[in-house]
């Protein structure tokens, strides 16, 4: 399920999160909730509310975002994960 922003706070965190995935890297992703998972960056995806605020009047501006991450785990299987759960990416060798 796709976590949007609520918050200047998460909307900083969730776009870090976007901009600074090592894309394609073996990782050691840290979750919020103290989960550690190991596997491969495989993609992400993220959208903003700037077409919304357009139609509503509000103008061009960006107040909420979402973003994701997957990641392909040494079993093979893919996960999706919201970029507000997650805490940091290390690399692994």
């Amino acid at each position: 399920m796709v976590k949007w922003t609520t918050t200047p706070e998460e909307y900083e965190h969730a776009r870090k999160v976007i901009l600074e995935m090592p894309y394609g890297q073996q990782v050691s992703i840290t979750m919020k909730n103290g989960a550690i998972l190991e596997g491969w960056i495989v993609g992400s995806s993220s959208g903003n509310d700037v077409g919304d605020n357009l139609t509503r009047g509000r103008g061009p501006i960006i107040t909420s975002m979402y973003g994701e991450i997957r990641i392909q785990l040494q079993n093979g299987h893919v996960l999706v994960l919201p970029a507000l759960d997650i805490q940091r990416f290390t690399l692994s060798n």
